[in-house]
């Protein structure tokens, strides 16, 4: 570049100098030399070619490249939203489920517990229902025992009685107060 400047001016220079003509007709009219215009077209050319290939070319490069990689990067963040969605979605469904899967549990341990507290309650029942039955199979087994004592207490009282009433001459009412005695005995029994 510095190389394209220095010819330029020393172009310039040299074309001041030998040009001893007076400008005439054209764009001599206006003060512009034609060969210096031609250098100065050139220069400009030769300028425009360099800055076109070795700056203009590798900053557009640059510049696509750049492009790509943010368009890169706005694609991979918006997958990466997506991917976070459906991260929250998943997260927030497994939440769900585990929450219904609890709910669950806890009413099957509800019914199993209600199920053993019944069974429990069944045979607390029968365990009562059996002392109860025991028990009245004992009271009855008394009673038998009772009155069959009763009847042998009886039973002496009257033969003590009968042996009273014989021995004794006795009288009718002596004997019908002694009958009257054992039948209210009987009664109590």
């Amino acid at each position: 570049m510095a190389t394209a400047k220095t010819t330029q001016t020393y172009a310039t220079t040299t074309a001041v100098e030998s040009s001893p003509e007076p400008p005439s007709g054209g764009l001599s009219a206006l003060g512009i030399n034609g060969g210096y215009l031609l250098a100065q077209g050139f220069n400009f050319l030769l300028v425009l070619l360099v800055v076109w290939k070795w700056i203009y070319k590798p900053v557009l490069a640059k510049l696509d490249e750049r492009s790509g990689m943010i368009q890169s990067g706005v694609q991979n963040a918006e997958l990466a939203k997506k991917s976070l969605e459906q991260a929250k979605e998943h997260s927030d469904s497994m939440i769900i489920g585990a929450k219904k899967e609890a709910a669950e549990l806890m009413r099957q341990t509800r019914d199993q517990l209600e199920v053993e507290r019944e069974r429990v309650l069944q045979e607390t029942k029968e365990q009562v229902r059996q002392v109860v039955e025991s028990g009245k199979k004992e009271i009855a087994r008394e009673r038998v025992s009772m009155v069959q004592s009763a009847r042998k207490e009886l039973a002496a009282v009257v033969v003590e009685a009968a042996g009273v009433v014989l021995s004794d001459s006795m009288t009718a009412k002596k004997s019908e107060s002694l009958a009257k005695d054992v039948i209210e005995k009987m009664k109590l029994v």
